[in-house]
């Protein structure tokens, strides 16, 4: 009878486990921006790209142009670090202001990245946005000016 109990304890046991560990699996997601991107010499479809665990979003990498007030577009790169899933939406919007690398900085720039979505088993779809200050080649500067994505399509589906 004792050996029934603990073997009935074990099986208990190794089920929680198991049901823990699916729980905490990590799903990676990948898909496409609205628009193009350029890199390494050529234009190509931008890229959006994070992993699910549970019900957050980790390392949410996403390629979008920006324009400027000078006309001129520029391939960015957005990076959110984690956003919490609630009924199957989520939203990140988020500014940070720093100083560029390089030689001693002038002074700070801006920079904003927002994400809206809806997430489901195996979909996900939404907008994202980015704003930042650049100077005329196209890095963070402070002296810079404000280039703005506008809002942007995207979608993506797990591997």
């Amino acid at each position: 009878m004792h050996s029934r109990r603990i073997g009935a304890a074990l099986l208990l046991t190794v089920a929680v486990t198991a049901t823990g560990a699916l729980a905490a699996e990590t799903d990676s997601f990948r898909g496409t921006t609205e628009g193009s991107f350029f890199s390494h010499g050529e234009y190509r479809q931008a890229r959006i790209s994070f992993e699910r665990t549970g019900n957050t979003l980790h390392h949410i990498r996403f390629e979008i142009r920006v324009r400027c007030p000078s006309g001129q577009h520029r391939s960015r790169v957005g990076h959110i670090r984690t956003v919490k899933v609630h009924d199957g939406k989520f939203k990140f919007d988020g500014a940070v202001v720093g100083q560029p690398s390089g030689p001693p900085p002038e002074g700070t720039f801006r920079r904003s990245e927002f994400i809206r979505g809806r997430i489901g088993d195996d979909h996900a779809s939404g907008v994202v946005q980015l704003s930042t200050t650049l100077d005329g080649k196209g890095n963070e500067a402070a002296g810079g000016k404000t280039c703005r994505s506008g809002k942007v399509e995207w979608t993506a589906a797990a591997l």
